[in-house]
């Protein structure tokens, strides 16, 4: 992989309404059919759902959603490429927004696998720099 870039935290949304303002970039999920979004407990494709309306409350200080991602964004999320499971490692989480009792909280009916016992108190995003770095320093 070539040398990139790479902020320490997450792209909040209004850093990228920033963006936008100041560019007139546009997602793909604005150029084209959408994102996915959660209905009930299915994801469905909603030509309305982007990162300025992603389906769930958010504020200008959680990260942007619906937006494309890169390779370079899988490398660092890997704590630099290791073979890891997940972000954080290949053992249980100690912290992190994860699929997990708050979210249960939230759609009670939805029979998905959580993170049971484990609540970070986020039922979507959590605000950005909310959890300890991984292994190469990014939140």
């Amino acid at each position: 992989m070539d040398d990139f870039f790479m902020g320490r935290y997450e792209v909040a949304a209004g850093q990228f309404l920033q963006f936008v303002t100041e560019t007139g970039y546009q997602t793909e999920a604005e150029k084209g059919e959408g994102s996915d979004c959660l209905v009930g407990c299915e994801w469905q494709k909603g030509k309305d759902i982007t990162w300025r309306n992603p389906g769930f409350f958010q504020t200008e200080h959680h990260p942007v959603v619906c937006v494309s991602y890169e390779a370079e964004w899988e490398y660092a999320a890997r704590g630099g490429g290791k073979n890891h499971r997940y972000s954080w490692g290949n053992e249980l989480p100690a912290s992190g927004n994860i699929a997990d009792e708050s979210f249960r909280g939230v759609l009670p009916h939805c029979r998905w696998s959580i993170w049971e016992r484990y609540s970070d108190g986020f039922a979507f995003t959590a605000l950005v720099g909310s959890y300890s770095p991984n292994e190469i320093g990014l939140l």
